[in-house]
């Protein structure tokens, strides 16, 4: 669908429809969902960041509206139709927005987790630049202090629990991406191939007449297992009662 928009006018219809994103769901768990289910094309990404960071921003301040113009490049080369978005500009908003977060008996765990899923949807996967890193850095550094600062004494509160554990792996997450890690090569054709659909990779399928030769090799094998480990008895008897010998003065009872 968003394909179909005209790279001259992808910038003004991105802002508008992440903006009405955030905004068809009042609960926040529904919001996330609406903002996970954007393709995971580059126009996609581009929307799902923006209403991602629309939403937190709401959260954070009391639904209060976030003008998104100031996270969009100054100068994107849409022709291309690459992303739009200013990751450092966004960062930099995340961080603001994370610095106010403290951790007490009265938070709310539940909306606290969408939340971070929605701080993980706008930092993305994507590599990152040296300036970017400073940031992610300091980000991740907050969210060690805030898992720190949640108490959950032997899983007693689930919520809890559940936080500090999406809190672990987000911070692994960008630990990763700040150690400059790339994705090796066949990762990234599985990736393409499922996602994007624009890998060389191909799956072959089996023709009936392979399957139905390969199913007899492994029941002929299976059968010649089995046949090594069936004793004959009789066999078995004579020969036991071949090489069993009596000792010297002892006789069998009759």
């Amino acid at each position: 669908m968003y394909s179909a928009v005209e790279p001259s006018h992808w910038i003004e219809e991105a802002i508008k429809i992440s903006s009405v994103t955030y905004r068809i769901e009042t609960h926040h768990r529904n919001t996330l969902r609406i903002v996970q289910l954007q393709p995971s094309s580059n126009r996609g990404r581009d929307v799902k960041r923006l209403a991602a960071l629309q939403t937190l921003t709401s959260l954070f301040v009391n639904n209060t509206v976030t003008d998104v113009r100031s996270f969009i490049q100054s100068d994107p080369d849409v022709n291309q139709d690459k992303e739009i978005t200013n990751a450092l500009e966004m960062f930099r908003r995340l961080e603001t927005l994370l610095h106010a977060v403290n951790v007490n008996d009265d938070t709310d765990y539940y909306q606290l987790y969408t939340m971070i899923e929605l701080l993980d949807i706008v930092v993305g996967a994507e590599h990152l630049q040296p300036r970017e890193k400073v940031i992610v850095e300091r980000i991740t550094k907050k969210l060690r202090s805030l898992n720190s600062e949640i108490r959950d004494p032997r899983a007693m509160f689930i919520s809890r629990t559940k936080v500090k554990d999406l809190m672990l792996r987000t911070i692994a997450k960008f630990d990763y991406m700040l150690q400059g890690k790339k994705i090796i090569e066949p990762q990234k054709r599985i990736i393409k191939f499922f996602v994007e659909g624009k890998s060389d990779l191909h799956i072959e399928t089996l023709k009936d007449t392979e399957i139905v030769e390969e199913d007899e090799e492994e029941l002929g094998s299976q059968e010649s297992q089995t046949s090594s480990f069936i004793l004959d008895p009789l066999s078995q008897t004579i020969e036991h009662s071949d090489n069993e010998s009596v000792p010297d003065g002892q006789d069998f009872l009759a």
